[in-house]
């Protein structure tokens, strides 16, 4: 799927940019995201399910959002190309139940 100049998505109507920074869960059901290439991406949910997150060479402004349903994280392992644009990105409770994180330069 090629989509150079997509920016973000969210679930829900036009108050879900609520203050706190969740958003309504978009794919519920996602575990696994492979991001690469989308230079124009700069929001994006933490989707509940999500195990897996693989972020490469990304808009260094992407801010991925927590949902209002994420609760405890279930992310495991994350693999980007480069630590400051993905610890800005994610919420630091996305963080608490890393298995494996890839950095590679």
């Amino acid at each position: 799927c090629n989509l150079p100049t997509l920016k973000g998505w969210w679930s829900g109507d036009n108050n879900s940019d609520q203050e706190d920074g969740r958003l309504l869960p978009a794919f519920p059901r996602l575990s696994h995201l492979d991001i690469a290439n989308c230079l124009n991406l700069v929001s994006m949910p933490l989707c509940p399910t999500m195990e897996d997150l693989e972020i490469w060479r990304c808009n260094v402004n992407l801010r991925i959002m927590k949902s209002i349903e994420s609760g405890n994280s279930k992310l495991r392992t994350v693999s980007t190309d480069n630590m400051a644009c993905l610890r800005a990105a994610l919420p630091i409770e996305a963080f608490q139940g890393l298995n494996s994180m890839s950095i590679a330069f």
